[in-house]
This record gives C-alpha cells, sequence and structure tokens, in this order.
C-alpha cells in the first residue's frame, strides 16, 4: 500500500469526473421522472420531488458561483420569458 497521499490537483480533477457523471446521472434520472409525472398528472408528488431538487441544485450553484439565490431565481425567470 502506498503512503503517498493525492494531491490537490489530483483530488480536484476526481471531484470535477464525479460531479459530471452525478449530473448526467442526473439527466436521466429525469427523464424516468417525467416519465412517471406524465402518466399521473394530477399527482402533485412529482412536482414535490422536483421542488426539492431544484432547491438544492440552487444551493449549490449559489455557493459555487458565488451568486445569491435571488440573482438565479432572477435568471430563471429571465429563461422562461
Amino acid at each position: 500500500m502506498s503512503s503517498e497521499r493525492p494531491t490537490a490537483a489530483d483530488t480536484y480533477a476526481n471531484r470535477a469526473e464525479d460531479i459530471a457523471a452525478i449530473l448526467a446521472w442526473l439527466t436521466d434520472e429525469l427523464e424516468i421522472h417525467a416519465e412517471r409525472a406524465k402518466a399521473r398528472p394530477e399527482n402533485w408528488c412529482f412536482a414535490e420531488d422536483l421542488g426539492h431538487v431544484r432547491k438544492n441544485i440552487k444551493e449549490t450553484l449559489a455557493f459555487l458561483s458565488g451568486s445569491s439565490e435571488e440573482q438565479i431565481e432572477e435568471a430563471l425567470a429571465e429563461l422562461r420569458m
């Protein structure tokens, strides 16, 4: 077993790859979730699921970008126009 510690650059690269994989996985899961929601359009649970996910992603984006959650909300509102 090696006693060599990973470098910050190696750890960063590994974590960035993990995040990219998680984002791809999330996209796949959103497609599956959308199909389930489409089959039961009257069920608010699916919308609530996405509300929870949206909140967590927005918090993560605010943390990483230095933007406020309000700025993110404003940007999202502009995209919907």
